[in-house]
């Protein structure tokens, strides 16, 4: 996983924006100390899709292939760190709103497993192989070649793909009707927070393709050019793309009922609340 053009000081920035646009989420939970408004599907989706970023990454350590293969430097760490990163600011919401709903107790049970088994059945394997000293030697992996190259395989062909189209869009799926069911305040949802991830890794996926020494790949196929570096393009620009959608639910949300009329904005409610108990009217006519 090494760069050949965008420079270190660049993907710092890049680093940086990430962490901050995750930061009005974090706030806005921290404010409520609840993560009500927030889909669980949509935690856990987002947390695995992102854990899987992590697992294919792990690859950039490894020596599994003699075209694309460079020892790592400071530019393919702070790449890596820049999947890492990300996957721990997706895992830190997915644990808040396992902590933090309200109810679904059992909802948020089995979430937990079903995050656990997919680490243990799918990342498991690539940990121990990024760990495994003697496949990372100068002389190559010797006999671990066809294992890596399965384990790689299974990833980069059916895991990824399936979690980077059909999870995310679940994802967005599910929150976007979380949000919709609800009268006027998205709740734990941070709006801003969905505009900045929004912005942020639409940036990270255009810049991408210049982060990445794409080696002796001319002329190779399409399923060849994800497998090696589409991954992380197409993960990012659709994780942009969902986070715009739901911005723009969120947004219209807060402004429109259900009915089309204008909706009572949050900071306004705990007025109209003591109007009610004093008696007075909510629309008094002059």
């Amino acid at each position: 996983m090494v760069a050949f053009s965008i420079p270190s000081w660049f993907r710092i920035i890049l680093l940086v924006l990430t962490i901050v646009s995750f930061l009005p989420q974090y706030y806005r939970i921290i404010k409520r100390a609840d993560c009500s408004g927030i889909s669980l599907t949509y935690a856990l989706l987002n947390a695995a899709a992102f854990t899987e970023q992590i697992a294919i990454a792990l690859f950039g350590v490894l020596r599994f292939d003699s075209d694309l293969y460079r020892p790592p430097g400071v530019n393919g760490w702070v790449d890596f760190a820049q999947c890492a990163l990300a996957c721990v600011c997706s895992l830190g919401i997915f644990a808040a709103v396992l902590n933090l709903q309200p109810e679904r107790r059992g909802a948020r049970a089995a979430s937990f497993v079903i995050y656990v088994v997919y680490v243990v059945i799918f990342v498991g394997p690539v940990i121990l192989l990024a760990t495994a000293g003697p496949w990372k030697a100068d002389e190559g992996m010797k006999g671990g070649d066809i294992l890596v190259g399965l384990v790689h395989g299974i990833h980069t062909v059916f895991v990824d793909p399936i979690l980077t189209i059909l999870g995310l869009g679940a994802a967005v799926w599910a929150q976007a009707l979380e949000t919709s069911r609800r009268s006027s305040s998205p709740g734990a949802l941070s709006v801003p927070g969905l505009g900045a991830q929004a912005v942020a890794f639409a940036l990270l996926a255009i810049c991408w393709p210049w982060r990445f020494d794409h080696g002796n790949s001319s002329g190779r196929d399409v399923l060849y050019w994800y497998r090696f570096f589409g991954w992380t393009y197409i993960h990012n620009a659709l994780y942009a793309v969902g986070q715009a959608v739901l911005w723009w639910v969120a947004a219209r949300r807060a402004a429109i009922g259900a009915n089309g009329d204008l909706t009572i904005l949050p900071e306004t409610e705990p007025l109209l609340r003591s109007q009610a108990t004093m008696g007075e009217p909510l629309n008094e006519s002059r």
